[in-house]
């Protein structure tokens, strides 16, 4: 592979981190809005499943992008490493890249845990209301039982 076909190989990397990154930014911006989602007052379980669809598909262009850049990658590793000097702005570049998208992911992982942590609580809340519910209706069928029982009696 010449010096010029490497060069072009190496932006074409550049270019899936540069989608990369946008997708990432756009899955971060929807994770915000579903933690504003869960952290209401109201739930709204509709916005909050269409947008885990749109960021599933997300998530998926990201996969697509990431074996794109490794099977790229390992066509030209080899020029890479055996010419690095020639090379050094545009390996630079796509360091600073995965740096940014390593950076992004991290923060998209911490707001998961967060959303998973309040989709928790909410469950709970919801399981204990439930309960609580159930038993005020045993309590309400039993209240009935013995009323009826009682009134049998005075007859």
């Amino acid at each position: 592979m010449t010096y010029e076909e490497v060069k072009v190989q190496i932006k074409i990397l550049l270019e899936i981190l540069y989608k990369k990154k946008n997708l990432l930014e756009q899955i971060y911006t929807i994770t915000e809005n579903q933690n504003l989602i869960l952290e209401a007052k109201e739930n709204n379980i509709t916005l909050f499943e269409q947008m885990s669809k749109e960021k599933k598909i997300q998530i998926e262009e990201v996969n697509d992008l990431d074996k794109h850049f490794e099977h790229l990658y390992q066509k030209i590793s080899y020029y890479i490493h055996e010419n690095a000097t020639e090379y050094k702005e545009l390996i630079k570049s796509l360091q600073e890249q995965i740096k940014i998208i390593t950076d992004m992911g991290v923060k998209i992982q911490v707001l998961e845990e967060k959303n998973s942590q309040l989709i928790q609580m909410k469950f709970t809340h919801i399981n204990r209301e439930i309960k609580s519910m159930s038993k005020g209706k045993i309590q309400a069928v039993q209240a009935y039982k013995n009323n009826a029982l009682l009134t049998k009696k005075r007859k």
